[in-house]
């Protein structure tokens, strides 16, 4: 396979990737990664493997992936066991085989197997000889299925991970499991690493609840219902971090009906539908029909908004509807901004106090005020203003000013670590604006915000 090709199925800039070609009917095997997260160091191209020793950039942790695809002729059987059991004696570090093994451990991993066989106990042995961790799969049984000839359906968890144990020095909370079957026979396998979370997540308004014809007339009742202490000043802040309360409050049942709504939309959708493949519907069906799809089709709008504030990306704005794209890419952002591991003065450390404890030292070090000789401008001149310039720029800003530069603003962005967009505060500056105002008018007389 030329690079041109294997580019082309990379589908991004920053891959890399090595393949070992299909001859007859044996199947090729591809690996790609990304080069903006691994660097790779060696590769090894067996008959039935491909290995690749790779280096993490964040933390320089040096593993092998090595992807395998074993036939199902007995007679080379003991030749696969001896390329995996070099290829894990190549280097001396961590290992993940990854691929189809055209054999399962013991009865439970084929549907109808009884008895275990000797073939079972072979790989079974070579497993454990390698001193290889077989991961627990999660979220289904079984990972091939084929028809058998006599209009059953043949099954058998026969593609997996397999990983050494000093692999957990590396990455810690690790697991296998399978996803949707797709047009192949062979159901595609996951290996995730679970990631840190070192705080609840934040508070982020969602433009896509000024969609929602009730949301505004509840928010407008929790602000006026609200009574804050303090300063006038303060008084904006205290009411913004009370709404937080209550909108987090009414979204966790919200969200459920949401869902709630979705589920039973598509109920009556797919009724339909299997009736229209019956028949052809009469016009009362058909008018039902039109109902739920409508709806289902509006909450689907209210959630493409969402997945595009989250994904930050701008396609959906003109008129891409998708969500499938915008989900990669918030998953993607969410999986670059969490933090697993974390190097301290040369050493790795990983787990959320240690991790949370690292950070707060780096800051209070980087933002300490260090006492240097600072050079004075006695006797430099500077260009100075006039007064009526002076005047100027001294002015109070107006409410049309403020109202102006609110409403030039994206609607995605977030104006500080409230959490609430711009979006919410254009929708809602007929009855924010007194309390904005307010809030801005220290800075005339003290020269800073309270």
């Amino acid at each position: 396979m030329d690079q041109w090709i294997g580019r082309e199925m990379c589908n991004w800039r920053l891959c890399g990737w090595v393949a070992l070609d299909s001859i007859g009917a044996s199947p090729g095997i591809l690996i790609v990664w990304n080069d903006d997260e691994f660097e790779k160091m060696y590769v090894d191209i067996g008959r039935f493997s491909i290995s690749v020793q790779l280096r993490n950039r964040g933390d320089n942790f040096r593993w092998v992936l090595s992807a395998v695809y074993r036939l199902v002729s007995q007679d080379l059987k003991a030749e696969f066991f001896n390329e995996l059991s070099k290829v894990s004696s190549l280097w001396d570090l961590p290992i993940i085989f990854a691929g189809d093994m055209n054999q399962v451990r013991d009865p439970s991993k084929r549907k109808g197997a009884r008895r275990y066989t000797s073939r079972m106990s072979e790989f079974s042995n070579m497993i454990e000889d390698m001193e290889l961790v077989d991961l627990p799969l999660e979220g289904g049984q079984f990972t091939f299925r084929r028809g058998n000839g006599s209009g059953g359906l043949s099954q058998s968890c026969i593609d997996k991970f397999l990983v050494s144990e000093s692999i957990f020095r590396g990455v810690a909370n690790i697991f296998q499991k399978v996803l949707l079957w797709s047009c192949s026979d062979h159901r595609p396998i996951l290996l995730e690493r679970g990631v840190v979370q070192l705080r609840c997540r934040p508070f982020r308004f969602e433009n896509k609840w000024l969609s929602r014809v009730d949301f505004f007339p509840r928010v407008q009742e929790w602000w006026r219902t609200q009574a804050s202490l303090g300063s006038a000043s303060s008084k904006l802040f205290m009411n913004l971090k009370n709404l937080r309360k209550h909108i987090e409050s009414w979204y966790m049942g919200e969200r459920a009906t949401f869902c709630a709504k979705v589920d039973e939309l598509c109920k009556k959708i797919n009724i339909i539908d299997e009736v229209e493949e019956v028949r052809e519907l009469l016009a009362e069906e058909v008018s039902s029909h039109i109902f739920p799809v409508s709806n289902l089709l509006e909450l689907c709008k209210e959630e493409e908004i969402g997945t595009r504030q989250w994904s930050r990306a701008t396609w959906l704005r003109y008129g891409d509807k998708n969500t499938k794209f915008f989900h990669c890419v918030s998953k993607a952002q969410a999986r670059n901004n969490a933090i697993n591991s974390i190097s301290v003065k040369g050493v790795v450390h990983d787990g959320e106090p240690v991790i949370s404890n690292s950070i707060v030292e780096f800051y209070k070090e980087l933002f300490k005020e260090s006492h240097m000789a600072r050079p004075k401008l006695d006797g430099v001149n500077f260009n100075t203003i006039n007064a009526e310039q002076k005047t100027l720029l001294e002015a109070h800003f107006t409410e049309e000013e403020v109202e102006a530069t609110t409403m030039g603003c994206g609607s995605d962005k977030a104006s500080g670590s409230d959490g609430f967009t711009l979006a919410f505060f254009k929708k809602a500056w007929p009855f924010l604006k007194i309390d904005i105002m307010v809030e801005i008018e220290p800075f005339y007389q003290f020269s800073s915000f309270d």
